[in-house]
Order: structure tokens, then C-alpha cells, then sequence
């Protein structure tokens, strides 16, 4: 072995214009492939917390035996910490933004409300300080207390080891810093870069901190005891709900407990990551395919230029197997030094993409998966490593080791053949797969800029939003009506502000919520209509701001408060759905939890809600002023720059409240980019992958013309020498390379006329099959391989015919 690895390294160092672009290929394919599972690993795979005997576990609530995983109350968790035996420790947690009071003014940052056994739970040792303790889950504390993250110590405070002991203002409160958390500890949401760790009594609703910790909802996890097994632990969560319903009986009978794994994001997150970060898995690994086809046909190229080695070394007594593990061998060092090169590569990326924050994450701040080269992406390397060495190693050294000796030795091309058809092969697997990925990138590409043409229903250009959340600071009810109140008359008098309003929910820019509303009137197997609808909470002159029209009926008005009679707005859609004969206007709807029937006073045009793809659904507006919520979002329309009425708006909120600060200010176009971040990803991803492989096939096609070139050029010199010129030689070296091009055009169309069918979702006013697009993309490979057929045939169209006979 230690002589086959010296004999390989010095082939490999003798043949550098092999070598370096082996490794250069297998380097851009594995740091694509390490990058891509550098994410599935953070947001799926890596466990939370830190070691500790028995297995972490995530405990979510059921709902008829569903899996959901939902939140439980803390009535709930205290429940299971005290009962449940099968548990050495159980903790709560829930994520939100607070505002933090520093030296800069108020501040949103990114908190997460945790139980007293939290980190002892989690294995998680503070860097320095204390944990939270049991006395951290009494309510009504006098002293509250808070554990800072390593990040936020040192961006905050400078990594001063001397903070733990020093207070810290959040929601206009005081919390002693007990703890710093230990580098690299970002929570149990991945995704978000959480700052700060705070006591779940504290999170309050709408009262003093601790004041009402038994109503807090939370998120829960356990650690098993040693040798407990998931199966014995659910059963035993099955007894507890039982026994928790005999106590009490109001109870609802059909809600329980369901455990999983505590590895990645929450379930509730990851069943949706998982089916894309999967897509973009796949298209990834066609880059190694496509390397691994590169190389074997590099490889190829020199088993053909070293049959007279071959010849020697099996006319000495080497054996097949001897041969096909030398070759190995070299393969094994091009994949080594190819993983080593492609590791640094992927470690520069992960770090860029640990710094690119592209969207606001659950809480508003910025989205941080602390991105890292662990063991499990290390050991991915490894394998992928492993596999390459055999993906183009293979193929070419079984190849190699079949020959015919006695042809061999006279220097025959009894092999020509066969090589050639594999080496042809693989060129056409190479264009196919090009061809495919960049269909996809384009069509994507399109896609996002058809975005600024679909017609959404509004016009977001000059609109500006800041939402705040008064619900941590304390406010009750008529503190919020009148915060709210002074935020919106003095927006509608910034300088040139054309109008304002408040609303729930930001269109395109998140989810919203949904209310179950009656229809009277409306029969549904045989009784009024109970309907799952979208909603939305809106002041006057929301429609105008955002350039809507009402087609019938009246917008809110400031007499429907509270005291008013209960009104509603419908979209067309929802009008022409449930009364198409004679319209909405003075019918009734019931929503869920409200005593009497609202009137719809009004039917607006219909507009986008969640997707710039998505279908126009019913959808029902209701006057915020009948009752405000605690988070509310400002929608203004500015002739202004939006940059100017932002800043007057938190100079704004400054004078109302110094504790107060908006989550989120930005442009309304900027908020609705939240939609399009998974195709932005995927453009992305596709884009890499696409100009990787285009080059890729080029090599191929370049080296396939070259190495034709090196095995006709006896032929070609008689060619030459006989009076052929320079077309008769180039459609001699080039066409049939240019054929294996055609056929993998052909090929890659067709892949792609099936396959993009899996990213319609992402696309916006363009259809999965654009012929235009596809069209472009099989040009565009065209002409590209026909330049680097050109570049390997240039020898031979400046061919001396006495040189070449010479050299033959």
C-alpha cells in the first residue's frame, strides 16, 4: 500500500494538467454539497443543548392524536415536571421580541421566556455566571433576573466579564444579568439569534412581569432518564392526560401529549423545511455527479495515453486486481485532495452565510443558524469523499485493467472503441444535467422579476409600515387604544404623507390568522356554513393607503368602536361566492367567540394575501377600533422618501413613549420580499449549481475534442496532407462532439420538462414549461459547447501534415 501511494502521488504530481482540475472540479462540487448539508444539519439534524445522560426530547400537545407538537400552558408543564417519572427534568419555552432599553434607545431583540430547569434540562453550562434555578418558575419575583448570550455580551457589552451582577432594561423593567451562555448556544429555535433568556413568569400578558406566569403558553422538552425509551415515555404522558382529565373535568378529552426528536427547528417548522431543503439536496448532488463525470472522463484520457505502462506492468506479472487497485489509489488522492480544497471552500461560505441576515426571522431580527463544520458535516465530507473515488474511479480503472495485451504492446487502439462510447456517454450525462439545472435557474430568475408585474390588488410602492407590540411593555386596554390613536393622527400629519392606517397583519409579508365564521343564509349540508376564513384587522382609510377600491358599501369609520354595532368588510371573492345573486352588502356573518352577527357595510376588490402565486381566497376585514390588539402594524403612504418618514416615525414613538420602539420599519415592497425568500433560495441554489455544470460539460466537451484529437492525428495529418481543409477538419474532430451535444440537449429538455414541475410553487406569471426559456437554455448550451469544441480543435486546424505523419 505505501508503495502504490508513493507511486500514485508521483503519477499525480507528473500530470498537473490532470491533476488541478480533477481537484478543481471535485473541490466547487464538494463545497456546494458540504455548504447545502451545512444547513439541513442546522436546521434539522444538529441536537439542541449540550451532552447529558439520557436522550433530549420535545414534548408537543395533540389534538385528536395528531402530531402537531402545539404549545402547552404552564399549568400543563408544571403538571409533567412534577408527575411525569420518565423525565429527569422538563422545561418550557417560548420566543418573542422585547425591547431593550440601552445606551442607543429602545431596541426589539430577539428573547426567549424559559423555565427554571431550562438549561440544567438542556445539558447547557453558562460560560459565566448561573443557571436559572426552580425559584426562577414562582411568579411575582422580586429581583427578576436574565442570562445573556455570548453574542449579545460581546456585541452589547464588549465581552466584559465583570456584566454578570449589572442590570438590564427590557419592557421599561429591570433585570439583574445572572449568566452569560455558553459561544455557539443560540436557543432552542434555530433560526434565531436569540439575545436574551428571561423566566416564563416574566413574559406576562399585559400586566406586570410574573403577574399572570400560570396563563403563559409554552414550547416543552425533557431529557429521559438512562434506558427510557420514547415509546415508555409517551405511554406514560397517555396515563397523565387521563388522570389530568378525572381532575378536572372542563378539560377538553380529546387534547394529549406527542414526543419527538430534539434535534433542528420545531416540528411545526420542519415539516415545511424538510421537503424544500430536500429539493435543494437533490439538485445540489447533480454537481457531484456532474464532477464525478468529468473526471472519469479526464481519467480516461490518461488509462488511454498510458496503455504502454499498462502493457509493461501486465507483462511483468501484475494481476487485474493489482491494476484496478493502483488506479484506485489515484482516484482516492484526487477525491482527498478534491474534499480538503472543497472543505476550506464550504467553511468561507458558511461563514458568509452565517453574516447574511436576508429577512426578518419569527421575532423581527435577523435569522442566524449559526452555520458550523461539526463532526456530522465532516463525516458527510468523508462519505461523499468515498463515494466520489468510486463514482469516477471506477468505471475508468476496471476499464483500464480490460485490455488486450498482445494489442497493447503493439500499440494498437483495440480500446479506442469502448472508451470513446463511455467517454461520449458521460459528455452527454454532463450536458443533460447542465441543461436541466439551468432551465431551472432561468425560470426562476424570471419568475422573480415577473414579481414587480403580477397585480397584487394594491400598490405597495411609498408605503412604509412599523409594527409594535405594546403587550411586553405592560399596556392594558385603554393605554393601547390611545397609544395607537396618537400614532396614527400624528403620522397623517408627517410631511408629505398622503395617508395612514393600522392594521393586524401586513399583506404578503406574513401569514396572518384565521377565524371561523358562520354564513346565514348559506346552507352547507343542510345547515349554516362554519368556514375557516383569513382576517384582517383594519383602520379607516387602510383600503385608500394601500390603493384599494371599495365597490359597494362604506370604508370603517370612526363611529365603529366598541359601543357601535359590529361591522365587517368582505372582498369580492367572498360576495360572489356565498351571495351571488344579489351581493354581501347587509348580510350577516357570526364569527367564533362573538355574541351577536356583524353587517357587512362594505365589498373591496380583491387582493393577494400570502403568496404572489397564491389564489384569491374569501377574505374578511373588521374595524380595528372595535377591538385593538396589542400589536398592530402603521401602514403610511408617503410622496416623501421612505427613509425620511421611518425616521420620523421613531422619532415619533420616542416622544409618545421613550420605552416603546417598532419591531420592524421598513418599506412595504422590502416586507412583501418575505414571501419570495424560498424562491430567492432556490434561484440561488439552481443559478451555483447551473453555471457549475455548464462549465463542467464544457471541460468534458474540451477535453473529449482533445483527446479525439490525440488518437486521430495520424489520420488528420493524411487528411492535411491530402488537401482537406480547415472545415473538413474541424467537422472531422468536432462533430461528432458536437452530436453528443445535441442528444444531451435533447435529453436535458425533456428532464426538465418533467422535473420542473417541482418548483411551480415558485414561480410567478411564467409557466414550468416557457418555451422561450427553454429555447434560450438549449442555445445557450449550444454556442458554449461549440466554443470549447472550437478551443480543443484549434490544434488540429493549425496542423503541420509533415509534423503530424512524423509524430505518428
Amino acid at each position: 500500500m505505501t508503495s502504490d501511494l508513493r507511486y500514485a502521488v508521483r503519477v499525480l504530481t507528473r500530470t498537473p494538467s490532470l491533476t488541478w482540475p480533477a481537484v478543481g472540479s471535485l473541490a466547487l462540487a464538494i463545497a456546494v454539497n458540504t455548504t447545502m448539508f451545512g444547513v439541513v444539519n442546522a436546521v434539522l439534524l444538529r441536537p439542541l443543548g449540550g451532552p447529558g445522560d439520557g436522550e433530549l426530547v420535545r414534548i408537543g400537545r395533540s389534538q385528536r392524536g395528531d402530531q402537531s407538537f402545539r404549545s402547552a400552558n404552564f399549568d400543563e408543564y408544571q403538571y409533567l415536571r412534577d408527575r411525569a417519572s420518565s423525565f429527569a427534568g422538563v422545561a418550557g419555552h417560548q420566543i418573542r421580541s422585547v425591547v431593550f432599553g440601552g445606551s442607543e434607545g429602545p431596541q426589539p431583540v430577539s428573547a426567549e421566556f424559559v423555565t427554571g430547569g431550562y438549561f440544567s434540562v438542556l445539558g447547557v453550562a453558562p460560560r459565566i455566571g448561573r443557571n436559572f434555578g426552580p425559584a426562577e418558575d414562582r411568579p411575582g419575583v422580586d429581583a427578576p433576573v436574565a442570562i445573556i448570550s455570548d453574542r449579545f455580551w460581546r456585541r452589547r457589552f464588549g465581552a466584559d466579564p465583570a456584566v454578570v451582577g449589572r442590570s438590564l432594561t427590557i419592557n421599561h423593567h429591570d433585570f439583574a444579568i445572572v449568566g452569560i451562555a455558553p459561544g455557539g448556544f443560540v436557543g432552542t429555535f434555530p433560526g434565531v439569534d436569540t439575545d436574551i433568556w428571561l423566566p416564563a413568569v416574566m413574559a406576562g400578558t399585559g400586566e406586570a412581569p410574573g403577574a399572570r406566569g400560570d396563563a403563559t403558553s409554552i414550547m416543552l422538552v425533557g431529557r429521559l432518564k438512562p434506558g427510557v425509551t420514547q415509546q415508555t415515555a409517551s405511554a406514560e404522558l397517555g396515563v397523565l392526560v387521563r388522570r389530568m382529565l378525572d381532575e378536572n373535568p372542563a378539560r377538553e378529552p380529546d387534547r394529549g401529549f406527542v414526543i419527538g426528536s430534539a434535534r433542528g427547528a420545531h416540528p411545526l417548522l420542519a415539516r415545511f423545511a424538510a421537503a424544500f431543503l430536500l429539493l435543494l439536496t437533490a439538485v445540489v448532488s447533480v454537481v457531484l455527479l456532474l464532477a464525478c463525470a468529468n473526471v472519469a472522463s479526464l481519467l480516461l484520457a490518461r488509462a488511454s495515453a498510458r496503455r504502454s505502462e499498462l502493457a509493461t506492468r501486465l507483462a511483468l506479472g501484475a494481476g487485474r486486481r493489482r491494476i484496478v487497485v493502483q488506479l484506485l489509489i489515484e482516484s482516492g488522492l484526487l477525491a482527498i485532495a478534491g474534499a480538503a480544497a472543497g472543505l476550506g471552500l464550504s467553511a468561507a461560505a458558511l461563514g458568509l452565510l452565517n453574516g447574511f441576515s436576508p429577512t426578518a426571522g419569527p421575532t423581527g431580527g435577523p435569522i442566524f443558524l449559526n452555520l458550523q463544520i461539526d463532526g456530522r458535516v465532516l463525516l458527510f465530507t468523508a462519505l461523499m469523499c468515498a463515494a466520489a473515488t468510486l463514482g469516477f474511479g471506477l468505471a475508468p480503472a476496471l476499464q483500464a485493467s480490460r485490455v488486450d495485451l498482445v494489442s497493447l504492446m503493439r500499440d494498437a487502439r483495440g480500446t479506442f472503441g469502448r472508451r470513446s462510447r463511455l467517454r461520449g456517454g458521460l459528455l452527454v450525462v454532463q450536458v443533460a444535467l447542465s441543461c436541466l439545472l439551468l432551465i431551472a435557474a432561468a425560470l426562476l430568475f424570471r419568475s422573480l422579476r415577473n414579481v414587480s408585474r403580477v397585480d397584487v390588488g394594491f400598490d405597495p410602492d411609498q408605503v412604509v409600515i412599523a409594527t409594535f407590540d405594546l403587550q411586553p411593555l405592560g399596556y392594558d386596554r385603554t393605554r393601547t387604544e390611545t397609544f395607537f390613536e396618537d400614532v396614527l393622527q400624528r403620522a397623517r400629519h408627517f410631511p408629505g404623507v398622503e395617508s395612514a392606517a393600522l392594521a393586524d397583519f401586513v399583506p404578503m409579508g406574513s401569514r396572518g390568522s384565521s377565524v371561523a365564521v358562520t354564513i346565514r343564509g348559506f346552507d352547507q349540508r343542510g345547515g349554516p356554513a362554519r368556514l375557516q376564513l383569513p382576517y384582517n384587522r383594519i383602520s379607516d382609510d387602510y383600503f385608500s393607503t394601500l390603493r384599494r377600491t371599495l365597490i359597494t358599501g362604506r370604508d370603517f369609520a370612526l363611529r365603529d368602536t366598541a359601543s357601535a354595532p359590529p361591522v365587517a368588510i368582505v372582498n369580492e371573492t367572498m360576495s360572489r361566492r356565498y351571495w351571488p345573486a344579489d351581493g354581501a352588502l347587509g348580510k350577516h356573518v357570526k364569527l367564533d367567540g362573538e355574541p351577536e352577527a356583524r353587517e357587512i357595510v362594505g365589498v373591496v376588490t380583491d387582493a393577494m394575501y400570502a403568496s404572489f402565486a397564491g389564489q384569491i381566497e374569501p377574505f374578511v376585514y373588521l374595524p380595528a377600533r372595535q377591538r385593538f390588539g396589542s400589536q398592530l402594524t402603521i401602514h403610511v403612504r408617503t410622496a416623501a422618501a421612505p427613509s425620511m418618514v421611518l425616521a420620523d416615525i421613531r422619532r415619533m414613538v420616542r416622544e409618545i413613549d421613550g420605552t416603546a420602539a417598532p419591531l420592524t420599519a421598513e418599506a412595504l415592497r422590502e416586507a412583501m420580499g418575505f414571501t419570495l425568500i424560498p424562491a430567492r433560495i432556490a434561484q440561488g441554489v439552481f443559478g451555483v449549481t447551473g453555471v457549475i455544470g455548464l462549465l463542467l460539460a464544457a471541460g468534458g466537451l474540451y477535453g473529449l475534442v482533445c483527446y479525439t484529437l490525440t488518437r486521430r492525428l495520424k489520420e488528420i495529418g493524411i487528411r492535411v496532407a491530402l488537401g482537406a481543409s480547415r472545415r473538413n477538419i474541424f467537422r472531422v474532430v468536432v462533430g461528432g462532439a458536437i452530436r453528443l451535444t445535441l442528444i444531451g440537449v435533447v435529453l436535458g429538455v425533456g428532464l426538465a420538462a418533467a422535473g420542473t414541475r417541482f418548483i411551480a410553487s415558485f414561480l410567478y406569471g411564467l409557466s414550468p414549461l416557457d418555451p422561450v426559456t427553454f429555447g434560450g437554455i438549449a442555445l445557450l448550451l449550444i454556442v458554449v459547447t461549440l466554443f470549447a469544441g472550437y478551443a480543443g480543435a484549434r490544434r488540429g486546424l493549425r496542423l503541420d501534415p509533415v509534423v503530424a505523419l512524423r509524430h505518428e
